[in-house]
């Protein structure tokens, strides 16, 4: 559902999300919380995103938009 729902693009870099690499790889692209679950208690599919590993990684616990300000 959020391969289709991001158009088969990851969250935060927009990259083409390979779907034979997503079925056959779990280490590959990651479901994670967009605002962090320790920040939002949300767990809701409305706040989770296919990211690949290392976009999630280096995300961390930050928000997105957080994280835009530290790319700036």
């Amino acid at each position: 559902r959020l391969y289709k729902e991001q158009d088969g693009k990851t969250m935060y870099a927009g990259l083409p999300i390979d779907l034979n690499l997503l079925l056959s790889d779990p280490h590959a692209y990651e479901i994670e919380h967009i605002i962090p679950y320790a920040i939002s208690f949300d767990n809701s599919l409305n706040n989770k995103a296919l990211a690949s590993q290392e976009e999630n990684q280096d995300k961390g616990r930050n928000t997105p938009w957080a994280l835009c300000s530290f790319l700036s």
